[in-house]
């Protein structure tokens, strides 16, 4: 009657563990793979809460112009928005709205496809000079990673980190550097911010304080430094010269992906599986490397014959501890 009560115990634990997310993480590769081709110059890369890729690219029949197109799991494309400047940066609001770069403003394209302005250059105090990439903070405000020239600063810090509100009108300077490219946003609310000019990665609190994250300067002179983050808060990082770098919150770092097999490589995007992707400019593809990171935490929710192999277990084990007190009891 002991085992019989380990089993229903076992039996208990093993089911609740693999429903509830107790499968190992995905394993990681260095060999990026194909899911998409026949782009003109891709850039800017972001999910949607479904799993479907938006791209910047251009198009030049009949004539040159940007476009953001939706890829599906499939690998279904369509247009989802005809931006009149080349789109920099592409983010996801909560509601599901889509927000970029277009030239001096920022564009917001609705889960219906209406495009509309939401932030322009009369919200700020000097404008916006040529938005370079996106993304949300924890509190729902938009950091821009901004051209614009930082006004007085005697450091060299001479182009801005921005946020705006959700409404669309506050906008406060964050912090200024030399060139900010991209941007990108970890668990705890920091904003990881990604310099061309001194090839580092800084790090800013949701209160304004930045410090130094990785200095990359010793792996080669980057064009732009795409950056991602995966669910572990694990850093990404293209670099001209030296490929798809990995840095670790304490500082490791290490080639995830040899320059040899992403040489022109430009923006980085993970869906939630912990999949990586990469925007390969001059080539028009996309690529991927399954399991980069860790899948995104999501929590589970048993099926009816699930919750009856759990309950089984638990009526095994019960019976059994009864059964063992009872005849403790006589004895």
């Amino acid at each position: 009657m002991a085992s019989l009560l380990r089993v229903g115990l076992a039996l208990t634990l093993c089911l609740g563990a693999a429903i509830l997310g107790g499968t190992p993480a995905n394993a990681q590769t260095v060999v990026p793979t194909p899911f998409f081709s026949g782009l003109n110059r891709p850039e800017a890369l972001a999910f949607d809460a479904a799993g479907n890729l938006y791209v910047a690219a251009r198009v030049t029949s009949p004539s040159p112009i940007w476009r953001i197109f939706k890829i599906t799991k499939g690998g279904v494309s369509s247009t989802v928005a005809t931006p009149a400047n080349n789109p920099q940066g592409l983010a996801f609001d909560a509601a599901g709205n889509l927000y970029f770069g277009d030239g001096d403003y920022i564009s917001r394209v609705s889960p219906g496809g209406t495009v509309s302005t939401f932030s322009d250059g009369t919200t700020t105090s000097t404008g916006y000079f040529g938005v370079s990439d996106l993304v949300f903070g924890s509190g729902g405000s938009l950091y821009v990673a901004d051209l614009q020239f930082a006004p007085a600063d005697p450091t060299g810090n001479t182009r801005l980190l921005r946020k705006v509100a959700p409404d669309g009108t506050t906008v406060t300077d964050v912090a200024g550097f030399p060139q900010p490219s991209d941007v990108a946003r970890d668990s705890a609310g920091n904003i990881y911010v990604s310099d061309v000019i001194d090839s580092t990665i800084r790090k800013v609190t949701p209160t304004g304080t930045v410090s130094l994250f990785a200095d990359l300067s010793a792996y080669g002179q980057p064009l732009g430094l795409g950056l991602a983050i995966d669910s572990s808060d694990t850093v990404y990082a293209v670099v001209n010269g030296a490929g798809i770098l990995k840095i670790t919150q304490v500082g490791g770092i290490t080639t995830l992906v040899a320059a040899a097999d992403a040489p022109y490589a430009v923006k980085l995007a993970f869906n939630a599986e912990g999949d990586l992707y990469i925007s390969n400019g001059i080539l028009g593809t996309i690529t991927r490397v399954i399991g980069a990171g860790p899948p995104a935490a999501v929590t589970a929710v048993p099926t009816l014959s699930e919750w009856a192999l759990i309950l089984f277990g638990l009526m095994l084990a019960s019976g059994a501890a009864l059964f063992i007190h009872r005849r403790r009891r006589t004895v």
